[in-house]
């Protein structure tokens, strides 16, 4: 057995408590549902299997690395997929980072369940409790001996006793009353419901697919990973992952490419990579890899381009310049890609990726060693370096996006609190003012807007980045 499905067992033991209270929740592993005051608290399939393992592991600091295996054991996922479930979890139950009264936590390295929790069995079970069906009734939503089961996996075929799908968990409510109703009464206004469900569903498909692609050119999922320090002193080491993090930013909004985010890459730097390994890891059939020289004043960057799948050259080269002229190293690479993979831009793409405006060449490296802490998850000295940068040139827009990614960050990590929201509020859109229709900044506002409550104003910032780019998974995520 794989240890991703030994770890999986150990919060799936059949022989594990019926359910679990703490505070005014119970949490019912029969009818895989949280309740509040005997009433459900709606919650996706992986947001309840994200907060049993919490609360069966209460007390103990899990990793972030165990929880991931343990919720994800036969994918590769990325750390925000985690992020994003413990944020869903914290408002479920009603509490916010800077005020944890339950899931608290443990700054770089995983979180821990604090609120006492006691074990239910028998009558005491969520089953017996007011707001759930029990008996005969609970037939007729889908338990049977304290399994669940899912639509889709050949257990079930009748919809009126299937669980609710995740997709659709908002409209819960309208379902469950529909479901009281006499079938020949409830059948044509269901099919109705699902026939428009599937319509928008189909229509939203169709606004944002991806582009077509030039004949010819073959699309490319890239992962660009960070640059090796061959001199290895420690001074210069932020420039291999912040560099790399540029030149992703800068090809963004390159359509025709997909590109990994720098969270997905940080893990390499580094290291000695295994192309194969590495390729199969990141899910991607091209890379690019390359590394650095730093000599006084002078950097050379190399870099080589290669298609996994037949293990070909597809470009290399090198770049020299000055170090008071770093930005020009994320447009040259940007550049050569372009031209190795032979992509060809639409005039709006060909727009947004021209080399930047000029910027203070001291701003411009206290930009990049904020970049370089961020990934490091050291908020507050990224929101140090950053501010610093804003401070001598506060016309860059990509300092004020990720100054205001930090800042969020500390707020949701480091117990930073409602102010530091606001401070990030503020530098997205300062961004934005500087630079209409940044694809970062206008990310991190949505991810900002959502976590606090504003979805509708989300909404329109997600949309707009999917005109700029259709294949612009970030948008995808947060959007769905």
């Amino acid at each position: 057995m794989s240890a991703p499905n030994q770890s999986r067992q150990t919060w799936e033991k059949q022989d594990s408590p019926s359910a679990y209270e703490f505070g005014p929740f119970v949490l019912d592993t029969f009818q895989h549902a949280l309740l509040k005051d005997g009433k459900p608290v709606p919650l996706t399939p992986k947001t309840y299997d994200s907060l049993l393992v919490l609360v069966r592991n209460s007390g103990r600091m899990l990793s972030k690395e165990e929880l991931m295996r343990s919720l994800w054991p036969d994918s590769f996922v990325e750390e925000s997929n985690l992020t994003q479930q413990i944020s869903m979890i914290r408002r479920a139950l009603g509490e916010s980072a800077s005020d944890p009264r339950y899931v608290v936590t443990v700054p770089s390295l995983g979180y821990r369940f604090i609120a006492d929790v006691r074990s239910c069995e028998g009558e005491k079970s969520a089953r017996s409790l007011p707001g759930l069906a029990s008996g005969p009734a609970a037939e007729n939503i889908g338990v049977s001996s304290g399994t669940s089961q899912h639509i889709g996996d050949g257990q079930i075929n009748d919809w009126q006793n299937a669980p609710l799908p995740q997709s659709l968990e908002p409209a819960s409510s309208l379902i469950r009353e529909m479901r009281s109703i006499r079938p020949s009464v409830w059948r044509p206004a269901m099919i109705a419901f699902l026939v428009a469900a599937l319509l928008i569903t189909a229509g939203s498909f169709y606004a944002w697919r991806p582009r077509t692609v030039a004949r010819g050119v073959v699309p490319r999922n890239l992962a660009i990973l960070p640059l090796r320090n061959l001199r290895h002193t420690p001074e210069d080491d932020f420039l291999g992952f912040s560099l790399a993090d540029a030149i992703i930013t800068r090809l963004d909004y390159v359509s025709a490419l997909t590109i990994r985010p720098s969270t997905a890459v940080e893990k390499y730097r580094n290291q000695e990579i295994d192309i194969q390994k590495a390729a199969a890891d990141l899910n991607v059939d091209t890379l690019l890899t390359g590394s650095f020289i730093r000599e006084r004043d002078n950097l050379r960057i190399t870099y080589q381009l290669i298609d996994v799948k037949s293990d070909r050259l597809l470009g290399k080269g090198s770049i020299d310049l000055k170090y008071d002229d770093l930005l020009r190293a994320q447009d040259d690479v940007a550049q050569q890609v372009i031209q190795k993979l032979q992509v060809s831009l639409s005039p709006s793409e060909a727009e947004r990726i021209k080399a930047d405006a000029p910027v203070n060449p001291i701003a411009y490296e206290y930009y990049l060693r904020g970049l370089d802490l961020y990934g490091q998850h050291s908020f507050p000295l990224a929101i140090k370096m950053l501010e610093k940068s804003t401070e001598i040139d506060a016309n860059y827009a990509p300092a004020w996006a990720y100054l205001g990614a930090s800042y969020n960050s500390d707020a949701s990590f480091e117990f930073g609190g409602r102010e530091q929201y606001r401070h990030a509020q503020a530098a997205y859109e300062k961004a934005l003012a500087i630079r209409p229709n940044l694809l970062d900044a206008e990310i991190f506002l949505a991810n900002l807007l959502i976590d606090t409550g504003r979805v509708e104003q989300a909404v329109p910032l997600l949309r707009n980045a999917l005109k700029t780019n259709g294949n612009y998974a970030a948008a995808h995520w947060e959007l769905g």
